[in-house]
């Protein structure tokens, strides 16, 4: 598939420049993970309508991975490593796209392996360098785009409005890997909270945190950085540690689909705004381990 750019010539005739292309890269990694999303959400127990909406929102909406040939707009600036269009839930109803950029995809493996080499302790940082991988990086991204359709409704982002960008970007990262991990072998969970450590500590880095646009973002990785915490995954002390204890990781998992349901329940609930809101305060709570954490990544 193409974008292009159109010209006029003096012979009044069209021509066309490519802007991106598809590319036959992870398509059974989205075939997995847009069906282990759906599987999850069955799971959860939340209403069949909502199941079904997502469901068909899912069946119309084309995820590839796209090269991408010439950059315009925000894209010249900032590389999107995976972007909806349109944007809008309503619309998505009836189709749309999701674009992962390849380039993108892999050069945030390296940074996020940077990230782990710079921030955690030398004996994690030995162990996860080689767990943060391409595949793995484009796994957490489909996961992301392929939650956001999970318990949303035309009507409960209407009566959401804005207060819906309180937990919705946390929603569709943590019950992502949620649906991730309950199709992986659990000898691979360890990867994912690795990937889900270093992209806490991206987010807490001055520049993201202190962004007023990266916030939906940076509150996705409290909530994520509270859970890794609370299941004594992640300590931060001298640097940070991850302990990939089989039985803690079970305990994250658990607590990842209780996120997610909790935001689901919120989004329904009889009074949805304040609910959203507590779910916020419960799980993105700026604890003093958080402020720790973020305190030794701005060191």
């Amino acid at each position: 598939m193409f974008y292009y750019n159109l010209h006029t010539q003096e012979d009044k005739k069209w021509t066309v420049t490519p802007r991106m292309f598809r590319t036959g890269y992870g398509q059974d990694i989205i075939s997995q993970i847009r069906d282990a999303t759906l599987d999850h959400a069955r799971q959860l127990g939340i209403k069949q309508e909502l199941v079904a909406l997502a469901e068909r929102k899912l069946a119309l909406v084309d995820i590839g991975v796209f090269a991408t040939v010439v950059r315009a707009g925000v894209c010249a600036n900032f590389r999107y490593a995976g972007q909806v269009v349109p944007n809008r839930q309503y619309i998505l109803a009836r189709g749309g796209k999701t674009f992962m950029d390849i380039d993108t995809i892999t050069s945030s493996a390296v940074m996020y392996r940077d990230i782990v080499l710079k921030h955690c302790t030398p004996d994690t940082a030995q162990v996860v360098m080689n767990m943060i991988t391409k595949d793995g990086t484009l796994s957490s991204v489909v996961c992301h785009e392929c939650n956001h359709p999970i318990g949303c409704t035309p009507e409960s982002d209407a009566v959401l409005g804005d207060v819906k960008d309180r937990v919705e970007e946390a929603k569709a990262t943590l019950g992502g890997l949620s649906a991730f991990l309950s199709q992986l072998d659990s000898s691979k969970w360890p990867e994912v909270a690795a990937y889900s450590v270093a992209r806490v500590c991206r987010f807490f880095g001055n520049h993201a945190y202190e962004n007023p646009t990266s916030q939906p973002y940076v509150r996705e990785n409290i909530a994520m950085a509270n859970l890794l915490i609370i299941s004594e995954i992640v300590s931060v002390k001298d640097g940070i540690a991850i302990d990939f204890n089989l039985n803690k990781l079970i305990l994250w998992k658990k607590m990842l689909r209780q996120f997610c349901l909790d935001v689901i329940h919120a989004y329904h609930s009889q009074s949805p705004k304040l609910a959203v809101t507590k779910v916020e305060e419960g799980y993105c709570a700026r604890t003093p381990a958080i402020l720790n954490w973020i305190k030794w990544v701005n060191r």
